[in-house]
């Protein structure tokens, strides 16, 4: 029940808006790392779908 009124009573939306803000002070801060990563992960995709593909052909 407490939680319900917590959640109803805008803590739940404080908390969003804290957590985005925290997001965006700590992205710039670390811009040049978050970039990488993105460029990371989005490189990983085609790449691990090649590796099942390939895995998946051999079988």
């Amino acid at each position: 029940m407490t939680e319900a009124r917590c959640a109803a009573g805008g803590l739940a939306a404080t908390a969003r808006e804290l957590d985005a803000r925290h997001r965006a002070e700590l992205t710039a801060a670390y811009r040049r790392e978050v970039a990488t990563r993105e460029r990371l992960e989005q490189a990983a995709v085609p790449r691990a779908r090649a590796v099942v593909a390939a895995e998946s052909a051999r079988r």
